[in-house]
């Protein structure tokens, strides 16, 4: 017994799964594995692995397969007719079916009618017996109005409760779209395809991802895979599985604790009833946890959802979101794919979207679509067709473009708000090793928590394949910033505007007040404030009253400034003065022209200034030059009265802060043995003039040699020269920033001589001084007289 028993069940075993059908065409064919047979003269499986009708004139054809199953069954295709279906063109799909001739012969079964039929272009369920149609249930109006690839679901029960689902997107994403009850007929012989067209279409329906089996009930209710509040009144949750829309958009059906209800809708979303969004008339409060009550949520087999969630609301502050590694050159490649991309970071607690953001790369702006980064984690944004070679490393999200130039440029993370979340100008002086800034390595930061930092916060990557995409830098490490925001200068861009500048990134919020500014004298409070964006290191602000020369005001923030890290500064001020500069008002006091770094300071070559007056000289848009080379425009920078600021070149900037207040040109390179230097306003009037050598070390030939800055003895006397200059006694080498090492009273009691005679032609020469004089000091023309000739002209 019990063997029979055994071969018993291993027969039924083998013919049901005879009775079942799958077939996604891979294979090429359609004769075998399952054997379809009917018209099969015009049918053919085209270059995308579908069934496609393919044939000429106007007819009908269809293809059946062999099955037995039709109590409990479950049947799933894909279905595509190119046209707008008609009395003339239009399909079915033969569930159950006693014949083979679906044809032709007096049919007893269950077909989905595709156009026509009952029309309204629905999709609808018909028992057939013989030449008589009865509707068992019909879908939505206008489903298949026009030309439509849609996926279908049908589920039959043993009682003959019938559930058709579709997707009309083609994908996955069933909806309900029928229900209906018949218990007519509980055998069949054969599935099928039926295709009723004109000469026009005689090529234009398709099949594909055919599967019948054993219907297996769905007993799990759908759940919550993610709750996220996309603003201060929106959630989004998004289910695991769809969910019926009139369940799913029932807005008693939801209820957020703490006083917030019931929202005002709730909407499925239409391409993903997975999705559904939640607007409530109160607004959530920042950072607080919620609780979301949700009953009645149905999936599409009537298994429904009655669960808790908790949320919280977070509105992305400056530094949250940052730019975490920067891939701007991926050529040559040293490990990772040759693409372009950018690292993003979430640095807070809380999960933050990024839907409606947009990237500012330079002046061009890319829009973020639906996407939500969690805490501490990663995301790559690249271009779209970069997205395959990138993905294996974590998170991508692609742009249709994107462009990073090599060299550097702006990047700024803007929410929807328009605020600036974070903000780089990268250079690739931040590579900081000449071999790596060539391609394929990154830019990767040190510590996400200083993301306003700068160059000091950022350097190459070192990790083996030059990168590390979606995961933790290989340069991670503590870099806190721990010094409170300062007011770095004011400049005076006329008599009724200021630049304010300040040491780092300020939160916006707080320097666009304009009550926070005070000017003393009678000036008071600005009328404006405009914030330069988007790195918010300075502000313009227009006065109602005019400045006058020559006198000494303070502004005083009074309001508490907060840079990025948290860091605070209050009751700041710093004095200006609308002053016209004068010769030797700012002087050159030290010269480094052959660095090294065997002593302490960085190998950069510098220029430090001086400024001799009572009052603060703004030298931004000042010229120095040397070698008599085209003069260079100096970077917006103010100094006070009796203080240093050092002069050098752009790419050094970052090296130099750590010593002193610094102002930048382009492209610095000071001869060793020495040259003219030459520092003009923005006039080009004269404010300085050196001729250094090398003989100002005064033959000490170990510092000549390189390390050590030329530094003035005595800055009351500029003019001097090789007697007023000497090698730095410093351990470091140089003093940049501070009182010269050598400083001590050295002055000019020899009076000026002449020391040669420049003949030019008959009518002109030159007379050579031994030092410079101020031009009011000259001689006027007729106190030069020529024997034989006469006074000068």
């Amino acid at each position: 017994m019990k063997h029979i028993l055994t071969l018993f069940l291993t027969v039924f075993f083998l013919n049901n799964l005879d009775a079942q059908i799958s077939d996604d065409f891979s294979d090429g064919n359609f004769t075998a594995n399952p054997t379809w047979s009917g018209d099969v003269a015009d049918f053919t499986i085209n270059s995308q692995g579908q069934l496609q009708l393919s044939t000429t004139g106007e007819d009908e054809s269809y293809l059946v397969a062999s099955t037995s199953l039709a109590d409990s069954v479950q049947w799933d295709f894909w279905i595509k007719q190119s046209f707008s279906p008609s009395s003339n063109n239009n399909g079915r799909v033969y569930l159950i079916s006693d014949q083979k001739n679906i044809e032709t012969a007096p049919v007893n079964g269950y077909f989905l009618q595709f156009g026509e039929a009952g029309s309204n272009d629905a999709i609808e369920l018909f028992r057939q017996d013989g030449s008589t149609l009865t509707s068992v249930c019909r879908g939505t109006d206008g489903l298949i109005s026009g030309s439509f690839e849609v996926r279908i679901k049908i589920i039959r029960k043993a009682n003959g409760e019938w559930q058709i689902f579709a997707d009309p997107t083609g994908g996955n994403n069933f909806q309900l779209e029928a229900a209906g009850t018949d218990n007519t007929y509980k055998s069949t012989s054969w599935f099928g395809f039926f295709c009723n067209y004109t000469t026009s279409n005689a090529d234009n329906f398709y099949f594909d991802d055919i599967s019948i089996a054993p219907y297996t009930p769905d007993t799990t209710a759908p759940a919550i895979k993610s709750l996220t509040a996309l603003s201060s009144n929106e959630l989004l949750i998004e289910y695991s599985e769809s969910v019926i829309k009139q369940s799913a958009e029932f807005t008693l059906n939801y209820l957020v604790d703490n006083g917030i209800g019931n929202p005002l809708s709730a909407t499925q979303d239409p391409a993903d009833p997975k999705s559904v969004r939640l607007t409530f008339s109160s607004n959530f409060s920042q950072a607080q946890q919620y609780e979301l009550t949700i009953q009645n949520v149905e999936d599409p087999a009537g298994n429904t959802l009655n669960t808790t969630a908790l949320f919280t609301f977070y509105e992305a502050m400056a530094g949250d979101i940052v730019i975490n590694e920067i891939m701007a050159d991926p050529t040559p490649q040293v490990g990772l794919p040759d693409a372009e991309y950018l690292e993003l970071y979430n640095a807070s607690s809380y999960p933050v979207s990024l839907t409606n953001w947009a990237l500012q790369v330079g002046s061009t702006s890319k829009s973020f679509g639906s996407i939500t980064l969690k805490p501490d984690s990663f995301v790559i944004l690249c271009e779209d067709n970069e997205k395959d070679v990138l993905k294996n490393f974590g998170a991508v999200y692609g742009f249709s473009s994107l462009s990073l130039t090599n060299s550097g440029t702006s990047l700024s993370l803007i929410n929807d708000k328009h605020q600036v979340i974070h903000h780089v100008s990268y250079s690739n002086s931040w590579y900081k090793d000449d071999m790596k800034e060539g391609g394929g390595w990154s830019l990767e930061q040190m510590d996400p928590q200083n993301a306003c930092a700068g160059a000091s916060n950022w350097h190459a990557s070192t990790a083996i394949p030059g990168g590390t995409p979606g995961s933790q830098n290989s340069i991670l490490t503590s870099n806190p910033d721990i010094l409170p925001p300062q007011l770095m200068s004011v400049s005076i861009l006329d008599t009724i505007s200021l630049q304010v500048r300040f040491s780092e990134t300020i939160d916006s919020t707080i320097i666009k007040n304009a009550s926070a500014y005070i000017i003393d004298k009678g000036v008071g409070n600005p009328v404006e404030v405009q914030a330069i964006a988007p790195a918010y290191h300075s502000v313009i602000l227009s006065l109602s009253k005019a400045l006058q020369p020559e006198v000494l005001y303070t502004l005083t923030i009074t309001d508490t400034l907060r840079d990025c890290s948290g860091n605070t500064s209050a009751g700041l001020s710093l004095a200006f003065a609308l002053y016209d500069a004068k010769y030797h008002d700012v002087i050159i006091t030290e010269i480094m022209a052959s660095p090294s770094d065997q002593h302490g300071l960085p190998e950069v070559e510098y220029v430090e200034l001086h400024n001799t007056t009572a009052f603060p000289v703004d030298i931004g848009g000042w010229n120095f030059s040397y070698s008599g080379n085209t003069p260079r425009r100096i970077s917006s920078q103010v100094i006070q009265p009796d203080s240093f600021i050092v002069l050098c070149d752009n790419d050094d900037k970052a090296e130099m802060q750590q010593y002193s207040r610094v102002a930048t040109i382009s492209s610095l390179s000071l001869p060793n043995s020495g040259t003219e230097l030459l520092l003009t306003d923005s006039l080009n009037k004269y404010i300085d003039f050196v001729e250094y050598s090398s003989d100002w070390y005064h033959n000490d030939y170990k510092q000549s040699s390189g390390g050590w800055s030329l530094e003035m003895m005595d800055t009351d006397f500029p003019c001097v020269g090789y007697d007023n200059w000497r090698a730095s006694k410093s351990p470091k080498g140089g003093t940049p920033g501070a009182e010269n090492s050598v400083a001590s009273s050295n002055p000019d009691v020899k009076p000026p001589q002449y020391i040669s005679t420049i003949y030019v032609n008959p009518s002109m020469f030159i007379l050579e001084m031994n030092e410079p004089m101020l031009p009011a000091d000259l001689p006027k023309a007729s106190a030069f007289e020529v024997p034989g000739i006469g006074t000068v002209l």
